[in-house]
């Protein structure tokens, strides 16, 4: 079975709360896992068509209108340059569902997602923003959007949500989805069902870190140590992150003058007002 629908992004705009609601919806299937990559990294792509097929085998059963899956990473041009082609030529008839959020707390959460993932982010906060270029790469809504629809998508086949309505909304914005996929708008979600988060712990740099950086093969022996005594390391050397991440004003400055036009022009597109993130 081929996919119908992908959900593209915004990393970290509850694309994963979209994608588990749609997982239990008898005429929708979801792979598992919810990010296969397949379009986007090349280490995956090369496992084969067959391969990525079998993803989706289980959508074959009864009543299965909807077969999708959600790797945001097929947006994210930057790192992965050749996903929007891939799916073009594999899926071109696929619809796409996309979810976009106020791009300061994107950045925000983001961050604190690859810190919490072993050491993948060892910054901190400002400098890492100002220096890993996806922060602000993967909050370029309309650019991300317009990799599609220049590839021949037509707006009626892309399914553009906020995420503060999500939030707000859940249930009528599901109902969106729901419409725009072809499946029966009336189901609702289980009783006691929530949202999906990331409660990993983050950590960033405790001070301790900073003069190992310049000693000579510090990073070679970092990254090629085992994974235990990286952890351990990273306990020693970091401290913990409670709550969101501080933005300094000169950075928050520096983000919002990357971020202003698009962010303007993809609400103005997308029908709302140009304050409604307040950047």
């Amino acid at each position: 079975m081929l996919p119908n629908f992908l959900v593209i992004g915004a990393q970290k705009s509850a694309t994963s709360s979209v994608c588990d609601i749609l997982s239990m919806h008898p005429q929708c299937f979801m792979t598992e896992p919810k990010e296969p990559y397949f379009f986007s990294h090349d280490e995956v792509y090369a496992k084969g068509w067959d391969w990525y097929l079998s993803l989706f085998a289980g959508a074959s059963a009864p009543g299965k209108k909807a077969i999708g899956e959600g790797s945001t990473t097929y947006t994210q041009q930057w790192l992965y340059p050749r996903a929007v082609d891939r799916i073009r030529e594999h899926v071109p008839g696929a619809r796409l569902i996309y979810i976009a959020r106020e791009p300061l707390s994107r950045i925000e959460s983001h961050y604190l997602h690859l810190a919490s993932k072993g050491g993948r982010e060892m910054r901190e906060f400002n400098d890492a923003v100002r220096n890993y270029p996806a922060y602000i790469d993967n909050s370029l809504y309309t650019k991300q959007i317009d990799l599609y629809r220049h590839a021949g998508w037509p707006d009626e086949r892309i399914l553009v949500l906020f995420f503060e309505d999500f939030k707000h909304d859940t249930g009528g914005q599901m109902q969106r989805v729901y419409r725009f996929l072809g499946v029966d708008e009336s189901f609702t979600t289980p009783p006691g069902w929530k949202a999906q988060h990331v409660s990993a712990e983050g950590r960033t740099d405790s001070g301790a870190l900073r003069p190992l950086r310049k000693v000579p093969g510090f990073g070679a022996l970092r990254d090629g140590a085992p994974a235990p005594v990286k952890e351990a390391l990273r306990r020693i050397l970091k401290k913990p992150i409670t709550g969101r991440p501080e933005w300094d004003g000169a950075t928050r400055a520096w983000a919002v003058e990357r971020l202003r036009d698009d962010s303007r022009a993809f609400l103005a597109r997308y029908g709302k007002p140009a304050d409604f993130w307040g950047i």
